[in-house]
């Protein structure tokens, strides 16, 4: 079905990354209100609507039908876009380094108010902090301690340390794996300790993981990535294969370049000619990178969430990244 889109824009609002978060895509939607900033609706079948858009964006998706109400008005300032598409195809994902575990309560707000249906963690430190994110965002999860979380001399310190990967009840149950990378020569942040997640669903493949520090042993992590069976098996049958986390790296340096390789077919989504979508320092190291064969791949939306409830002092206050988000018509 070729996509049909109605829209009515005055003047583009530039205020992304703040979803109307869904648990689950509603088969319809009866909408009303006032509506201000960023805002996306979905629906699997009809959207009726008597909102006043009164400044941002808005966007409503649905399979069937959009059906503008009396009283549906989008005020001069404005941006509103109405997509008639099959919305059970899109994905959207997230990679976050949390850093600060001791702000559990705002890395949650962000998770939720992005609407990323799954999420990469990395530098997630302690069982009951994963555990409250986890009840916070009401996703589930895995988490996989790696330990090692500074200097070796201080392990002691932090019991549990590693990756994580939050995904929504309603993608259904996946196959999980969780791989271990033994990388002789270690370094400051004991470079030693890497791993990745791998979440088997029916459509697709995710992986979560952090790269080490070291380009030596970035590369033999990807490596290890490209040469995996689950990998390999998802490519083969024509299914995405989608991989999140913090690199520690640029697209255009050698491990993420391997993956590009065009022997190796993965691209990497990030939108890294916008200097507004760097993650950290000014770089684009939190990357999500796709392998999708099929011709009506897209990707509809990405960035940083920049709506958020901290507009400035993100990085000296609640995280040394910033949050990257993709979302992804796969097929």
């Amino acid at each position: 079905m070729k996509t049909k889109i109605f829209s009515i824009i005055i003047m583009t609002v530039l205020c992304s990354g703040i979803i109307n978060s869904q648990t689950t895509t509603p088969a319809n939607q009866s909408l009303s209100g006032t509506q201000t900033g960023y805002n996306e609706y979905e629906a699997l079948n009809s959207i009726q609507s008597t909102q006043v858009i009164n400044s941002g964006t808005t966007t409503y998706t649905a399979g069937n039908e959009i059906v503008l109400k009396p009283g549906f008005h989008a005020k001069p300032g404005s941006k509103f876009e109405a997509v008639i598409d099959d919305v059970s195809n899109r994905l959207t994902i997230m990679t976050y380094n949390l850093w600060s575990n001791d702000k559990i309560s705002e890395h949650a707000e962000v998770i939720t108010k992005s609407g990323a249906d799954i999420i990469a963690i990395q530098e997630m430190r302690k069982t009951p902090n994963f555990n409250s994110l986890k009840n916070k965002t009401g996703l589930n999860g895995e988490f996989y301690v790696l330990k090692g979380g500074g200097w070796a001399i201080f392990e002691w310190m932090i019991p549990d340390y590693g990756i994580a990967l939050l995904w929504k009840p309603t993608l259904g149950t996946p196959i999980i794996h969780k791989k271990y990378i033994d990388i002789p020569g270690g370094g400051s942040d004991n470079d030693s300790r890497r791993g990745y997640i791998i979440a088997e669903f029916n459509d697709y493949c995710f992986i979560s993981t952090h790269y080490s520090l070291n380009p030596e042993q970035r590369i033999e992590m990807t490596n290890k990535i490209l040469n995996e069976t689950i990998v390999q098996s998802y490519k083969n049958s024509g299914k995405p294969v989608y991989i999140g986390g913090d690199f520690n790296e640029q697209p255009h340096e050698p491990a993420i370049s391997m993956f590009t390789n065009p022997s190796n077919g993965f691209e990497v989504l990030n939108d890294t000619f916008s200097p507004t979508h760097a993650t950290f320092g000014g770089k684009y190291i939190d990357l999500i990178l796709e392998h999708n064969t099929n011709p009506n791949r897209a990707v509809i939306d990405r960035g940083i969430p920049s709506c958020i409830p901290w507009p400035t002092g993100w990085i000296t206050v609640v995280s040394d990244h910033y949050p990257y988000y993709v979302k992804v018509k796969f097929k």
